[in-house]
């Protein structure tokens, strides 16, 4: 499952984040989800859905410093069918190992975080990737694919299994044409 959270901004009035952030946890648990990958998620936001979901734990940093400052794009998984092997975050630009990096024409900073996992009853290996790609630059749109495409292919080829979400802004379309070859969308389904 993807999520949205939408950042924590009083300007939501009723759907700020404090009206919003149990309806979020009752889905998770309606749905029984084993992975959710959840974009905008601050700091408070990410402890509220740790507190809220003890069986679940958290991948991913924040953007801006690679620790705890900024919008996580962070993958929450469950223990109890998921064994977390792996994981990394990576930047979407032409530095992506530099924390806080900005690619291209991109208005704000954005990362790819991925994860290897073996699930704990079938024993296979699955991989997932969360991003959120920019909403104002198009060529940082454009370019965010090549690196998480690459991602996918480096290590999912490794396990057949291999699951993206993420909030495209605008360039579904182009992720479709760029990774046919390898990725079945669901954005239609």
């Amino acid at each position: 499952m993807t999520y949205n959270v939408r950042l924590n901004v009083q300007s939501d009035s009723l759907n700020a984040w404090p009206y919003r952030k149990d309806n979020l946890v009752s889905v998770v648990l309606f749905h029984d989800v084993t992975i959710l990958g959840v974009q905008e998620a601050l700091p408070d936001q990410m402890d509220d859905m740790r507190q809220r979901l003890p069986n679940y734990k958290s991948i991913g940093v924040g953007r801006e410093d690679g620790k705890n400052k900024g919008e996580f794009s962070a993958i929450f998984y469950d223990t109890t069918k998921l064994q977390a092997l792996q994981a990394e975050t990576f930047w979407l630009s032409e530095t992506p190992t530099v924390a806080g990096s900005k690619g291209w024409d991109a208005a704000i900073t954005r990362i790819v975080t991925w994860a290897k996992f073996r699930d704990k009853k079938t024993k296979k290996i699955l991989f997932h990737f969360n991003t959120h790609f920019d909403h104002m630059g198009p060529i940082a749109r454009r370019e965010s694919h090549a690196p998480t495409t690459q991602a996918t292919i480096d290590h999912g080829d490794q396990a057949r299994r291999t699951f993206i979400n993420d909030k495209l802004n605008k360039s579904e379309i182009a992720w479709r044409n760029k990774g046919s070859r390898f990725f079945v969308s669901t954005f239609m389904i």
